[in-house]
């Protein structure tokens, strides 16, 4: 299993070295383009709670451990589950699941 989630980390790594052509509405990285944490974007919304200014929902299988990455009109987030649950049962790292939604 650790092996399967290794190869998972590295393949993702790989990718990431990839020259590509990036969109401009691409977030590619933890926060964005330029690493700051600032859209060029303009119009976007400003206020939102549970239905308000929402275009999709997903429920993720696990907690949510990274950022989300924006390519084009393909949203890429990842959660684990079944290890590291609660600070008290910390699990077994061989139940560690990878979820890339």
């Amino acid at each position: 299993m650790i092996r399967m989630f290794l190869s998972v980390m590295l393949t993702a790594a790989c990718l990431s070295l990839v020259p590509r052509q990036s969109q401009a509405a691409d977030w590619s990285q933890f926060r964005g383009p330029s690493g700051n944490g600032v859209s060029e974007s303009t119009g976007l919304p400003t206020e939102w709670n549970s239905v308000k200014n929402i275009v999709w929902k997903a429920k993720l299988p696990g907690h949510g451990s990274s950022s989300p990455v924006l390519f084009g009109d393909q949203v890429f987030v990842t959660s684990y589950s079944g290890y590291g649950l609660t600070e008290e049962d910390n699990g077994n790292p061989a139940d560690l699941r990878l979820h890339v939604i």
